[in-house]
């Protein structure tokens, strides 16, 4: 008890000590007997307030033997720079404050004997500052560099000790060549596309266990071969990859080395009219939105769901000629041709009208076979699963609600599944923006940006989500397998909830083409008339029953 007691006690001073912020935390200025004063303690020093220091308060932080931070400085002189570089060997010295610098003040903080030198808050560098700080002979971060010219990567790549880029998310060919050529430890984990085999190779080779790969959302062919042999001691992770080349996948989900997100350890499925499905996992989600979500109605409350039967889901919205196939071989047809009133549809000026005269075929704008289906029912949906059901031996359905947000989301927490700011919209989904507006004046709405498309684009056009779904947000709407209810989420039940038992609308979701942003949210749902209604903005996309549980 005793033992305890002391160790306690000897414990104890640490934890006060480091959960109260530092005494010289919030100066914004700094004499030379303050100077003094911080650097008799030991530990890190941090000034985040204070944003320029004199040459003669330098000289005294430059004796500071452990890790001196001053984030809060926006400008400095070479003679400054050189000041703080006459810290001892093995002291860090992190100015992540500074929007830029002079090839002469990279100059001064190069002669340091050591220790890590962070920058985190340059989004760019020219390549004589480049040239500069590659002589910087410890650890150098620079983790706010958005982007890499193929001059500042040949510069970089001569530094001789652990580089780390993390914000930098695409890399040239020539730039990658180049930064290949580094031999210490080079951390990117910002990167998003993985075209290097050398690169790669070179990263994994000095994989200290620091080395990631967690923002990768795809690979080249050459790419998956070097992880496909990856041996090395520490595992890789590769939580963000969408998808890999279907030639390596075999050999990547056999390398126990590699780590692969869910959905990518069952492999997906091409059935007969070529489409593709992913795998989704079982899984628990947050389903709705919180209270702070633009474009949030009450409906939305937030609920803990949890799915625990894995399913297959479409990549992709059903096309028009995967439903002319099934239209043709089942002579079937639809709600709006057996009532004669047809569809809704769009007239040339941007006003949605109902007419006999639109249809699957005619929804007032042109279509290719690669466009998503439109103008269909709720039971011309259902028709087409249980057609593919009994020409494949396996059930296919509509997904529930919970199924369709849980796979758009796919483990995320935000508005959309690429974040918060609907105007990423333009490389994520189809939905209103000056596209449209240009051609429609009289709309209004929209995003700001241009994502090419008046009406419907051809599927896969963007940026899938994290389980490789194409179009999640916007393109066209798509009808799920529950009734709806304004209040189900507070009485729906939370294990694989399937809605309210009975209703007269049918819920969709995902928004289309003429949708406002806060309609192309995750959480966003609207209700619909399941054979009365058929809206040129509204398809569907099929999910697929594991072959166990085939009914």
């Amino acid at each position: 008890m005793k033992t305890l007691c002391a160790a306690v006690l000897l414990l104890c001073p640490v934890v006060i000590a480091a959960a109260e912020p530092p005494p010289f935390d919030s100066l914004e200025s700094l004499t030379i007997e303050q100077a003094k004063q911080a650097t008799a303690g030991k530990g890190t020093l941090s000034f985040r307030k204070l944003p320029e220091v004199s040459l003669e308060v330098a000289k005294v932080l430059g004796q500071y033997k452990g890790e001196l931070r001053l984030n809060g400085l926006k400008r400095i002189s070479p003679e400054v720079a050189e000041m703080l570089s006459l810290q001892p060997k093995g002291a860090n010295l992190c100015l992540n404050g500074l929007p830029d610098i002079s090839a002469e003040v990279a100059r001064a903080l190069a002669v340091r004997p050591g220790g890590m030198l962070s920058l985190n808050a340059l989004t760019e560098i020219s390549p004589e500052v480049a040239r500069e700080l590659a002589k910087v002979k410890g650890k150098l971060t620079l983790n706010g560099l958005q982007t890499l010219p193929v001059e500042v990567a040949r510069e970089l790549a001569k530094h001789q000790s652990k580089l780390t880029l993390f914000s930098v998310s695409e890399l040239s060919d020539e730039a990658a060549a180049a930064m290949a050529e580094h031999r210490p430890t080079l951390l990117l984990h910002g990167l998003t596309r993985l075209s290097s085999p050398e690169l790669v190779a070179k990263m994994l080779m000095s994989n200290d266990g620091f080395v990631s790969f967690k923002n990768a959302r795809t690979m080249t062919d050459e790419v998956a071969e070097v992880f496909a042999a990856y041996d090395g001691r520490k595992p890789m992770k590769l939580e963000g990859l969408v998808a890999f080349p279907e030639n390596y996948a075999v050999r990547m989900r056999a390398n126990e080395k590699l780590v692969l997100p869910t959905h990518l350890r069952t492999p997906g499925l091409v059935n007969s009219l070529g489409m593709r499905l992913t795998y989704v996992p079982p899984g628990k989600f947050g389903m709705g939105s919180p209270r702070d979500e633009p474009g949030r109605k009450d409906e939305e409350r937030r609920h803990e769901v949890e799915l625990t039967r894995d399913f297959h889901l479409g990549v992709h919205e059903v096309t028009r000629g995967q439903f002319k196939a099934f239209v043709e071989d089942a002579n079937y047809r639809l709600d709006s041709q057996r009532d004669d009133k047809g569809c809704w549809g769009i007239a040339p000026n941007g006003r949605f009208e109902r007419d006999a005269k639109y249809q699957w075929l005619n929804p007032g704008f042109e279509q290719g076979d690669d466009h998503p289906v439109v103008d269909v029912s709720w039971n011309d949906a259902k028709a087409f699963c249980a057609w593919l059901s009994e020409k494949e031996g396996r059930t296919y359905r509509l997904p529930t609600e919970a199924e369709w947000e849980y796979a758009c989301r796919a483990g995320t927490r935000t508005a959309f599944s690429f974040g918060d700011d609907p105007q990423d919209l333009a490389k994520a989904g189809n939905a209103a923006d000056a596209t449209a507006r240009a051609q429609f004046s009289a709309w209004s709405l929209g995003i700001k940006g241009n994502d090419g498309y008046a009406y419907t684009a051809p599927v896969g056009q963007f940026e899938p989500n994290r389980f490789g779904l194409y179009d999640m947000h916007g393109n066209v709407w798509e009808w799920c397998e529950d009734w709806y209810a304004e209040d189900a989420y507070p009485k729906n039940k939370r294990i694989d909830p399937t809605g309210p038992e009975t209703g007269t609308l049918r819920v969709h979701r995902g928004g289309g083409w003429s949708s406002a942003p806060d309609r192309c949210r995750s959480a966003s749902r609207i209700r619909r008339h399941p054979s009365e209604y058929r809206g040129p903005y509204l398809g569907f996309r099929v999910a697929l029953e594991p072959e166990a549980r085939k009914q």
